[in-house]
């Protein structure tokens, strides 16, 4: 059985791959985590970059969650700049 060549994205140098991924929206790059783990383990740290916290009703309070994560995932916690914290006082 042989395996696959690496994606060709994958095979861009790094800094161009951080300059693409870094204007893509969240919701794109966590599609790409999800497609495979090389281009997970290249995407998540941007992932973490910028924070967003909403707190919802019958939820874990969000700060617990991202702790218990980076408690987990220590390294993802080098990747942070920003952590934005918002109540959803509707509940």
């Amino acid at each position: 059985m042989t395996s696959s060549p690496p994606a060709p994205i994958l095979s861009l140098p790094m800094e161009l791959w951080f300059t693409i991924m870094a204007d893509l929206p969240s919701s794109k790059k966590a599609v790409l985590c999800r497609a495979s783990k090389d281009l997970c383990s290249q995407t998540e740290p941007l992932l973490y970059r910028d924070i967003t916290l909403t707190r919802r009703k019958n939820q874990m309070p969000p700060m617990a969650r991202l702790l218990s994560k980076l408690a987990h995932r220590p390294d993802l916690a080098a990747s942070i700049r920003n952590i934005s914290l918002i109540e959803n006082k509707s509940f």
